[in-house]
């Protein structure tokens, strides 16, 4: 399934996805992109691209994003969080994802 969610970003794949938590009961998915660099600048038209893929502006689910998933899942909510280059004094802080190490 962590192919659905690099293809609901236009991806061949899930090689840019690493599931960073899955919560019990209801099926909660958190992942983050790995195609991302962590340099700077952060790449700030990228993540709006993305959001605006998976969310309206006021913060919905869009109706498209959510219909990859099914019938399998219902996609109730999602948001984006910045991280590395991306994080400044007002961006909400989170728990970074595990270090996987560097890919030989």
């Amino acid at each position: 399934q962590v192919d659905r969610i690099g293809q609901a970003f236009g991806d061949v794949d899930g090689r840019h996805v690493s599931v960073w938590d899955l919560a019990p009961g209801s099926v909660v998915v958190r992942w983050y992109n790995t195609s991302f660099s962590s340099s700077m600048p952060c790449p700030s038209d990228d993540l709006h691209t993305l959001h605006d893929l998976m969310l309206t502006p006021q913060g919905a689910v869009r109706a498209e994003f959510a219909d990859h998933f099914l019938p399998e899942f219902e996609v109730v909510s999602g948001d984006i969080t910045p991280g590395g280059a991306c994080l400044s004094p007002d961006t909400p802080q989170h728990q970074p994802p595990p270090d996987l190490g560097t890919e030989d």
